[in-house]
């Protein structure tokens, strides 16, 4: 039933891309988050699914509807420069690495991780821009429609988490049991997954989620504050969002979350004494409730368990050798996996506090690094260096309230993406990079709009 009525929304955003692209990119932020399995295949092979025919449909129908402009400009910034370059790295590196048939498998899996969220940036950043002048309508229904998703998805979770009843559970299959798909029960606590096979893709998109509710919040706050209705709205969307990330029961997302909100502190001056004062009496009821707090099951299997990260460690270890005997273009895209698994098997096992290595590196540096190589890892870091980058640009770029809540927002929503990527490999999820690429979509969106880029000499150009 659920297949059929996803089929059915696809032909109705199919139909709509061609008709109103804006609108149908709205169906599909709105939709995406829900639709994991392949619609249609062919023979074994998956060829179709909602986010590949959703996108590609809406990003042919811009290339070829030129009312409102270029859908992509031929001068390129440093982000987008650097993204194309590891994309490109990865699928020739397949070149070398796989047989045909498995190339096109892998391409497809890249084409999920990378190029469907570059696609989602270049859309999100072309209706921000081209927007009846800049008038900022987009903006907020993009804003407004991913916070509708997102309490949806929270709201799976806290379901998840109090009945412990996976809404979404796992397909048979080695490769959903090795990255451990579907919700987690450990020792009566749910780690959720919500509408995705994996835990680690609903934590960090519900953490992407409560920094954009926190930012709508403020401008309801500033713009509406008499408006009871729409703050109590807000409010409890955040509430949603907290409780979700707590049922996740992931430490580095918690871990992240903390320090997002920590941004605050550092940009939001008027607002330090207030965190100041939260951090005081929360850090005094944690003495003063240790003796509680350590005997509660969330401090003894999550909090304080150890034994999962040095399981990680061996791994990482595992990911160090690999990269010594292949530094230049590594194992090959996701050949990790099966370079434990047989080093384990030939008896070559590695031990860290006597936790024996897991399988997966559960990092994202370390695991780029063994599969393909230090000439992908560099591109990657700029990646990540070029996002910093714009967003101190945007920071210091003047600007009204709202941009200036906008840039705190998205300094956060940069740390929950950053985080997990060492205690995870968070930055291969396609449904976690489709947010973290619509959020730079408008970043780069809000830069261009307030004048920092500008040709010259057939380059683009950014203003200091």
């Amino acid at each position: 039933m659920i297949d059929l009525a996803i089929k059915a929304f696809l032909s109705l955003l199919l139909v709509i891309a061609f008709i109103s692209p804006a609108r149908a990119f709205l169906l599909w932020v709105l939709i995406s988050p829900f639709t994991s399995e392949y619609l249609f295949k062919t023979g074994n092979f998956p060829a179709i699914t909602f986010d590949r025919m959703g996108i590609l449909c809406i990003a042919i129908s811009l290339i070829f509807n030129k009312v409102n402009g270029k859908f992509f400009s031929s001068k390129l910034n440093s982000l987008e420069k650097w993204v194309i370059i590891f994309i490109s790295i990865l699928t020739v590196e397949l070149l070398f690495t796989y047989r045909p048939r498995d190339i096109i498998a892998h391409f497809l899996t890249i084409f999920d991780m990378f190029i469907i969220p570059l696609l989602v940036y270049y859309i999100t950043k072309h209706f921000i821009i081209n927007d009846e002048g800049g008038s900022g309508k987009y903006f907020k229904k993009l804003l407004n429609i991913t916070m509708i998703a997102g309490c949806f998805i929270g709201l799976m979770g806290i379901y998840e988490g109090v009945t412990l009843d996976d809404l979404n559970p796992a397909p048979e299959s080695d490769f959903s049991r090795r990255i451990g798909g579907g919700l987690r029960a450990i020792g009566g606590l749910a780690r959720v997954n919500g509408p995705y096979y994996t835990p680690e893709t609903f934590g960090v998109v519900m953490s992407m989620m409560f920094f954009m509710v926190l930012y709508k919040l403020n401008m309801v706050k500033k713009e509406e504050g008499d408006d009871v209705v729409k703050k109590t709205v807000h409010y409890s969307m955040l509430v949603i969002c907290i409780v979700a990330i707590y049922f996740n029961m992931f430490r580095s997302i918690w871990l992240a979350v903390v320090l997002g909100l920590g941004c605050r502190f550092i940009f939001v001056r008027e607002k330090r004494h207030k965190m100041i004062f939260i951090a005081i009496l929360a850090i005094m009821f944690a003495l003063g409730s240790w003796g509680i707090i350590t005997e509660q099951n969330v401090y003894k299997k999550r909090i304080s368990d150890s034994e999962s990260f040095y399981n990680r460690v061996g791994a990482w270890m595992y990911c160090l050798r690999a990269f010594r005997e292949n530094p230049i273009m590594g194992l090959g895209f996701g050949k990790i996996y099966k370079y434990i698994e047989h080093a384990q098997e030939a008896g070559d096992m590695i031990y860290v506090e006597d936790a024996e290595a897991a399988l997966e590196p559960h990092e994202t540096f370390l695991t780029i690094l063994a599969e393909n190589g230090i000439i992908a890892l560099i591109p990657y870091i700029f990646i990540l260096l070029a996002v910093l980058r714009y967003m101190l640009k945007y920071r210091s770029s003047g600007g009204d309230y709202a941009d200036k809540e906008f840039s705190v927002a998205l300094f956060s929503i940069f740390m929950v993406y950053f985080v997990p990527m060492f205690f995870d490999r968070t930055g291969y999820y396609p449904k976690i990079n489709n947010v973290f690429y619509l959020c730079l979509g408008m970043l780069i969106a809000k830069l261009e709009m307030h004048g920092s880029f500008e040709e010259k000499n057939g380059k683009l150009i950014e203003i200091v």
